[in-house]
């Protein structure tokens, strides 16, 4: 017989920049020559003022502007 190849991977990921900023954390494992496998993750990654479309009184001659604002999260 031979020994067993395992298999580990770890890995980190963190992004920070003026409007976005995340962070993933995974694990990876294959054990006993592919019979067992694990795969873990977790994310977590928010982005901020976002572009959006608002609506306007008619009386101000215009239908809509342009404002900046809102934030999306997303988790996992």
């Amino acid at each position: 017989m031979y020994p067993y190849r395992d298999k580990i991977t770890v890995w980190l990921i963190a992004t920070l920049s003026l409007n976005y900023k995340g962070l993933e954390f995974g694990l990876e494992a294959q054990l006993l020559e592919n019979l067992v496998k694990l795969d873990l993750s977790y994310y977590n990654r928010s982005a901020k003022d976002q572009i959006l479309a608002r609506q306007l009184d008619p009386s101000t001659g215009y239908t809509q502007t342009l404002i900046n604002a809102g934030e999306i999260t997303n988790k996992g």
